[in-house]
């Protein structure tokens, strides 16, 4: 089995993970797999941009190949104060999905913060699936925030396989939303991915 060792993205990172992220997780993403569809080159790169404060972990092997991300950014409360502006490409429906949520879940008010650590998203290379790396991946990166002093950790789960990671790691599950009951302006559902992912979840950790 290959060595993984894990440490935090640096900015000369940023093109690897780019085109990491376009090959592994956006293909396999439900809303944008069940939309058929993958973000523009200038979304993936706004995705990046979190990389710059030292928030994200990443894991390789020997050999220096990406086995899988964990992008996290800082979040404060007006981050979730306003809506996208229209028309909305996919990339900011699924965006303004989760600030509804965000809202809903009051999270700020609920861990008593101004400020804390967002998980925006959790990759693992195809070649290196069911190996334990996405939950290492997970608490390396909470490890690291709670190092670098937040006292919250929040996870958007859009996925049923990462919320199964956040339940394993002892997260509250502070928010859903069924993804049938979210609807566009003339009722159609907006996102239609595989049965298995049947809703959106918020969770949360006190670190």
């Amino acid at each position: 089995m290959s060595e993984i060792t894990y440490r935090v993205a640096i900015p000369s990172d940023k093109q690897r993970i780019g085109k990491f992220l376009l090959e592994h997780f956006w293909p396999d993403e439900p809303t944008f797999k069940a939309a058929g569809v993958l973000p523009s080159d200038e979304e993936n790169e706004d995705c990046l941009r979190c990389i710059d404060y030292g928030t994200c972990t990443i894991a390789e092997d020997q050999n220096g190949i990406i086995a899988g991300v964990r992008l996290a950014k800082v979040r404060v409360p007006s981050d979730i104060e306003k809506a996208a502006d229209k028309p909305w490409s996919q990339f900011d429906q699924i965006f303004e999905f989760l600030r509804i949520i965000a809202v809903n879940a009051k999270v700020f008010e609920r861990y008593n913060v101004d400020k804390l650590l967002q998980s925006m998203l959790i990759c693992v290379s195809r070649d290196f699936r069911g190996k334990g790396i996405g939950l290492k991946l997970y608490s390396e990166n909470m490890e690291l925030g709670k190092k670098l002093g937040y006292k919250v950790y929040v996870c958007d789960c859009t996925s049923a396989f990462s919320a199964k990671l956040c339940e394993k790691l002892g997260m509250e599950c502070i928010a859903a939303w069924d993804y049938s009951e979210y609807l566009d302006e003339d009722g159609k559902q907006l996102f239609t991915p595989d049965s298995v992912h049947d809703k959106l979840r918020v969770y949360g950790k006190a670190l």
